[in-house]
């Protein structure tokens, strides 16, 4: 069987999350909740963030003034208006810069995809109308739909993430388990990446580099958390949409 390689994006994102597991594995698979990025995750998130620097969003020239105003009104109505921006920044944990950056449109300047996905989750709103703002072809921005809660301290095992994060991951987590179920009500107990995420995709090459090394709950979740940190439309523009929510 003819396997795609996991892109080198993802191998450094790998490296940094196996650096995760296999400090939880030394410390008998501590339990890491309801805390914002532990220093040992901090390795994990900057390698995703490395695979990301290649994609980026190129705005309208036209259309910058109207997303600075828009994400400017809902700042305010998130209770941060006028020159609270550094606030806003600092309480969800974000680069004012960044927020600067966009509220202050400069010609020319792009934004990286992962950028992007930040500033659309600090100011609530989807990653898709803003993109189309954008690039000029919306006028508004969509509120997104609050995330699930992360599930309590005292629910069993989870995985190697803040709860922001395993909130984010959990509507991939439930559909990739869901597909591992077909497959073992089909007899496959250990199923390939091709079996899981089609034949050909990247995340088929990742999954059967990790699943060779970790029990199958680890590489639920660590494709999960992978799926989660890359939209839907920054994966199809790379040719790797895989298993994506409905």
């Amino acid at each position: 069987m003819l396997l795609t390689s996991p892109s080198a994006g993802a191998c450094r994102y790998l490296a940094g999350y196996l650096r995760v597991l296999d400090g939880i594995h030394s410390r008998g698979h501590s339990q890491v909740t309801g805390r914002d990025k532990p220093p040992e995750f901090q390795g994990a998130a900057v390698a995703a963030e490395s695979g990301n620097s290649r994609s980026v969003i190129r705005p309208e020239e036209s259309a910058r003034e109207l997303a600075a105003e828009l994400l400017g009104r809902r700042r305010s109505d998130l209770g941060y208006g006028g020159r609270r921006r550094k606030a806003f920044a600092r309480d969800r944990g974000i680069n004012d810069r960044l927020l600067t950056d966009i509220e202050n449109p400069q010609q020319g300047r792009n934004y990286l995809i992962s950028s992007v996905q930040d500033i659309a989750r600090v100011y609530e709103v989807t990653y898709e109308s803003l993109v189309a703002v954008l690039r000029g072809k919306a006028d508004e921005l969509a509120p997104a739909a609050p995330p699930r809660p992360a599930p309590p301290s005292g629910a069993g095992w989870l995985p190697p993430l803040p709860g922001a994060a395993i909130a984010a991951a959990r509507p991939y987590a439930d559909l990739i388990s869901d597909r591992l179920l077909e497959l073992a009500l089909d007899g496959v107990a250990a199923p390939s990446g091709a079996q899981v995420f089609g034949p050909g995709s990247r995340d088929a090459g990742t999954w059967d580099a990790i699943s060779e090394r970790w029990p199958l709950r680890a590489c639920v979740w660590l494709m999960a958390d992978l799926q989660a940190r890359e939209s839907g439309a920054a994966r199809e523009a790379e040719g790797n949409a895989g298993l994506t929510p409905a």
